[in-house]
């Protein structure tokens, strides 16, 4: 808390929310100068930011999509220049499409387990997430012929993985949005 503290005193928070007990959520006015962001330096090269930039341990952290591989080279040199370190932790094809939803569905399902994977889509399939709920957990159980704490334990473990990978995205929408 001493690091938030801080923070605090130098920088204007706009919006500030707790996403887990070791994340937040702050938003800020930017007090950069020109081409002294990632986002600066990004603007009129054929790549796509997609949000959010995570920042942990003095660092921050982009998901870039890159159109051609011409425009993250000059995005490299650009950052260079402007005295940044870079380094690349993963890189994978892009097979998708871009839209305003930039969430990826494999960003999301790649956390889960396969055991969580099924008891999100048997609850699912069950009627778990109508309204009115059509069964409980004891029931989609019974039919799995598995125990309920086991079935309540894949289903609470998957849907915090879910909203966590969910919420800083319906946050950044609703502050896009001024709602």
């Amino acid at each position: 808390m001493a690091a938030l503290d801080e923070f605090k005193t130098v920088y204007s928070i706009l919006d500030e929310s707790e996403i887990s007990s070791n994340m937040r959520l702050i938003s800020q006015n930017c007090i950069c100068s020109e081409k002294t962001t990632v986002h600066d330096n990004i603007q009129d090269l054929e790549i796509l930011n997609v949000m959010p930039v995570f920042a942990a341990k003095g660092y921050e952290y982009y998901r870039l999509i890159a159109f051609k591989h011409e425009a993250i080279e000059e995005l490299f040199n650009r950052l260079y220049a402007h005295g940044f370190e870079v380094e690349v932790q993963e890189k994978a094809p892009f097979y998708g499409m871009v839209s305003d939803n930039l969430i990826t569905l494999n960003s999301i399902v790649s956390k889960l387990t396969d055991k969580q994977m099924g008891a999100i889509i048997a609850a699912y399939n069950n009627g778990y997430y109508q309204t009115p709920r059509e069964v409980n957990v004891r029931g989609i159980a019974k039919r799995l012929e598995v125990p309920r704490t086991t079935l309540q334990e894949h289903l609470n473990k998957a849907e915090n993985k879910l909203i966590s990978s969910i919420v800083p995205q319906i946050q950044l929408y609703k502050t896009k949005k001024g709602h």
